[in-house]
């Protein structure tokens, strides 16, 4: 039997992600706050929304998304650890 399995990202199995926020450009004052994560070059978890919360400032938007997107890199890193991707580096956001 031959063993097959995809390869994302050529071999590199550092998560890597990215985070933003757009502050107050609604007109409802909800600001928008995004990220993306990649393995290698691949994508593999992604996500934008208005934040529940009206940020009284750049400052606090930006830290609501990156507490957003630091959930999920718990996430995806809980989820590689059981599928064998051992992460022993910090993940980058």
């Amino acid at each position: 039997m031959h063993e097959k399995w995809l390869v994302l990202g050529g071999g590199v199995n550092d998560v890597v992600g990215y985070a933003d926020a757009d502050w107050t450009s609604q007109p409802d004052r909800h600001s928008i706050a995004g990220y993306s994560f990649f393995i290698g070059n691949g994508t593999v978890s992604w996500s934008s929304k208005h934040q529940a919360i009206i940020a009284l400032s750049t400052a606090e938007v930006e830290y609501i998304a990156g507490v957003h997107a630091a959930k999920e890199a718990i996430w995806l890193r809980t989820l590689l650890d059981e599928l064998g991707m051992k992460q022993d580096k910090p993940t980058v956001l």
